[in-house]
């Protein structure tokens, strides 16, 4: 983020005061801000690149969640959710997954986490006519 966006951010929160565009006078606002980062705003803090006060404004609660990879057991319960998110929206019953297919998603990296899961159960669905997913539905950049 910008310094110069940093200092509109933290004089928000500060004051609890924003200017619409193109306005010329404030107006208050009662807001919270839920903020998340795949960066270690600590060390952009010593670097210069992230203003201390601003980080001490947004630190209230602080929530770690780990990369999918560093809890893989967790795909077992996300990728029957994410399955049947999806077949719902679809209008389509959810098909059975075989034990191949878990065994590849447990064993790939996830780089792209989560979003990369659900993404690659959507294109499961996409490609699948049977009732049963198999190791040649899962995508050939994750096979």
């Amino acid at each position: 983020m910008p310094q110069e966006v940093q200092a509109s951010l933290l004089r928000v929160l500060q004051e609890k005061e924003i200017y619409r565009i193109g306005d010329t006078k404030t107006r208050k606002v009662n807001a919270r801000v839920i903020a998340a980062t795949n960066k270690d705003l600590k060390t952009l803090v010593d670097d210069g690149r992230f203003r201390l006060d601003l980080f001490y404004r947004l630190k209230v609660i602080t929530i770690e969640l780990p990369a999918l990879r560093e809890r893989i057991e967790d795909i077992l319960d996300l990728a029957p959710y994410f399955l049947n998110k999806i077949c719902k929206s679809a209008g389509r019953v959810t098909p059975d997954v075989s034990d191949a297919v878990y065994s590849r998603l447990l064993s790939y990296p996830w780089p792209g986490s989560i979003r990369e899961l659900e993404n690659c159960m959507e294109s499961m669905i996409a490609m699948t006519d049977g009732t049963v997913l198999t190791e040649e539905d899962i995508p050939e950049e994750i096979r």
